[in-house]
């Protein structure tokens, strides 16, 4: 019976001393950490009862350090002993913090806009892991994490939507040489470029503003477009009057195949005489130099009055041929009867 006593008194001795060593090391550490010395011999062997801990604070070092990298690794560690829910919510907390901090929004361009915003979104899903955040609806059960993950949806928004613009001729072909403009609603220039045949490709349009479309000047031998003004959807789509019936609504979005592809098209056309089609005759004689016109006319005219001469004679009206062959005829049709302007 005695060494059965015994035997409970050395454990629970040895699990004081644990504890007690425990909490020294951790008391050595945060004095080490608050005076900005982060070592991380002293925190080896931290935590025989916590095995979390040790990885957790060295997180925390090569934090401070500036070891990112380092720091995510340590953390990721840290959460494969699956701690409680109070510290698992604070080591993803600190996790995340190590993920996007390096992260400068100045250089974030066209070019890895996509892969910082699946980064960032990831980053998110950490968060929400076990519920410490939540993406929609009511908040996780810590409050710092949901806090976290809002500040990334803030930053996500301040990156705003890429669209592409494109400048096509009337037969769907890209279209090089115009000089081209993207406006804000108080039309100052946000952007401009000349076309190249290729999509002109930008970030940070804003969820809910409208934007313009518009071309400085059309290439040589097309008429300039009209401004076209596009709004950025709550999911972060892009509308315009794509059909072209003066409203922009649903209907327009039907027009897109895909509308994870943010585009806005422009066309320009050609003149009429231009363009090679084939126009109505009334069309033809309006877009024809008025002295092609004139002469036209009186080419009629005159063949006409010899037809009349003709006719006459074959009618036996020999006086009457007369008469008008010793006329003095005027060869504009402006004051022919059988003529219209």
């Amino acid at each position: 019976m005695k060494r059965v006593l015994w035997g409970i008194e050395a454990v629970l001795l040895l699990a004081l001393v644990v504890l007690l060593t425990n909490q020294i090391c951790n008391e050595n550490m945060l004095k080490r950490y608050s005076h900005k010395d982060y070592q991380e011999n002293s925190f080896a062997f931290l935590g025989f009862l916590q095995p979390y801990i040790a990885p957790y604070n060295l997180g925390n070092v090569y934090f401070q350090r500036g070891d990112y990298e380092g720091a995510i690794e340590k953390y990721q560690e840290a959460l494969k002993f699956n701690p409680p829910n109070e510290y698992d919510c604070q080591i993803r907390i600190n996790e995340v913090l190590a993920m996007v901090t390096p992260i400068d929004t100045t250089t974030i361009t066209v070019d890895n806009y996509d892969e910082t915003i699946e980064f960032l979104k990831s980053a998110q899903t950490i968060l929400c892991e076990n519920g410490c955040a939540s993406m929609e609806g009511s908040a996780g059960h810590n409050e710092d994490a949901q806090q976290v993950k809002e500040d990334i949806d803030r930053l996500i928004y301040e990156l705003g939507v890429k669209v592409s613009f494109i400048k096509n001729d009337e037969n769907g072909e890209p279209l090089s040489g115009a000089s081209l403009q993207i406006l804000d609603e108080g039309e100052q220039v946000l952007y401009e470029w000349t076309s190249n045949g290729e999509p002109f490709t930008q970030i940070r349009f804003q969820v809910g503003n409208t934007y313009i479309y518009h071309e400085e000047k059309s290439p040589e031998g097309y008429i300039e477009a009209q401004d076209i003004s596009f709004t950025i959807n709550e999911d972060g789509t892009v509308n315009y009057d794509r059909n072209g019936d003066g409203n922009v609504d649903d209907a327009d979005m039907a027009e897109v195949a895909d509308v994870s592809e943010n585009e806005v098209i422009m066309v320009d056309q050609k003149p009429q005489d231009q363009s090679g089609g084939g126009g109505s005759d009334s069309q033809n004689q309006q877009n024809q130099d008025p002295q092609d016109q004139s002469d036209e006319g009186e080419e009629s005219a005159a063949q006409d009055y010899e037809q009349q001469l003709q006719e006459l004679q074959d009618e036996g009206q020999s006086q009457r041929v007369e008469e008008m062959s010793e006329d003095e005829y005027i060869f504009n049709y402006d004051y022919y009867d059988g003529a219209t302007w």
